[in-house]
């Protein structure tokens, strides 16, 4: 990767200039103004003419840049209404709800255990089923997760859910660069039983927010360079993921994903690998968990298949009462279109 393009991808993620820099590994108090050309130590200029020349590539290249919860969609057993949307499982009807990340619920942020420019690989386009089970149980609905590449380059990863005749949909739409997504919109549209409801996040990098514009409680959160969106967070963690596992690299992961108003912070470790059965045959896969503070009852585990580029193909969450929920990967399509 050329010079140039490091320092557009580093300053679609940076506040400043400044902050570009540093994530180059280049001091700015050490780069001379670029109107100067004196007070040269012997010996010292070729670099310093170097990280001249990568500052002002950076500034010009951050000049261009920057010009459901709780939802009726499921069937009821004992009385207790099975609550779905593509983000979460609930349980209605006993004090104790069941919250389950459905579709890999995680916190988005940059990985502090790799370097923030390391190449990350466009990903492929997929469609991907699931099968929910509850207490051993399985729910009559269908969980969809399908990322495309729009006309003018730019991913959209949209995750459904479906039951009798409600629908919530949410989608993410992200540039893809070196470094991973940077979102750019958030949707999140529910229909069918009870009130609709429609979110609706627009990141703006030059100014550093993220709003909900939205007529229903809306809301503005300053975001800090590496901070993504519910969906746009799964692309990142699947290659950061990759490379942990490929470099052998400390497995820990820490992510911000701005949230209702506030940025949340979550931390995941790789601690396992397991070969599992599924409709689509034996996978070997890595294992994820939350890691969660010492004594916390509830536990949540993902396992990612690197046959399929580190994918989803499994979750498992256990409440605090003992509550089990389960996904399953039911069937993938992936249509023949190279990686950029």
């Amino acid at each position: 990767m050329s010079a140039r393009s490091a320092a557009s991808a580093v300053c679609r993620h940076s506040a400043s200039v400044q902050d570009a820099a540093r994530m180059l590994s280049v001091k700015p108090e050490s780069m001379p103004d670029s109107r100067s050309s004196g007070g040269r130590a012997p010996g010292t200029a070729p670099r310093m003419d170097q990280r001249r020349t990568l500052m002002q590539m950076t500034e010009s290249a951050c000049l261009r840049v920057r010009g459901a919860v709780g939802q009726r969609v499921g069937t009821e057993r004992n009385g207790l209404t099975i609550v779905i949307n593509s983000l979460r499982i609930y349980k209605h009807g006993s004090p104790a709800i069941l919250r389950t990340a459905f579709l890999l619920t995680f916190a988005a942020a940059t990985l502090g255990s790799l370097p923030p420019v390391a190449l990350a690989a466009a990903p492929a386009p997929f469609s991907a089923v699931y099968n929910a089970h509850y207490d051993g149980l399985p729910l009559k609905a269908k969980a969809v997760r399908e990322l495309r590449r729009n006309a003018d380059g730019r991913y959209e990863f949209v995750s459904t859910a479906s039951a009798f005749f409600a629908r919530i949909r949410e989608s993410s739409t992200f540039d893809w660069t070196d470094a991973g997504p940077v979102p750019r919109q958030y949707a999140y549209v529910r229909t069918g039983l009870g009130k609709n409801r429609t979110t609706d996040v627009r990141f703006d990098w030059g100014a550093g927010m993220a709003e909900n514009v939205a007529k229903r409680k809306p809301w503005t959160v300053p975001v800090a360079p590496g901070t993504l969106d519910k969906l746009a967070v799964q692309m990142k963690l699947r290659a950061d993921v990759k490379r942990l596992v490929e470099n052998d690299a400390e497995r820990t992961l820490v992510y911000n994903i701005a949230e209702n108003g506030r940025i949340k912070r979550f931390e995941f470790e790789l601690f396992d690998e397991e070969t599992i059965e599924t409709p689509m045959g034996d996978l070997r896969t890595v294992k994820l968990r939350r890691v969660r503070e010492n004594g916390a009852r509830r536990e949540t585990v993902f396992w990612l298949a690197p046959a399929y580029d580190f994918l989803l193909v499994r979750m498992f969450q256990r409440e605090r009462n003992g509550t089990r929920f389960e996904l399953v990967i039911r069937s993938l399509e992936q249509p023949d279109e190279p990686r950029a």
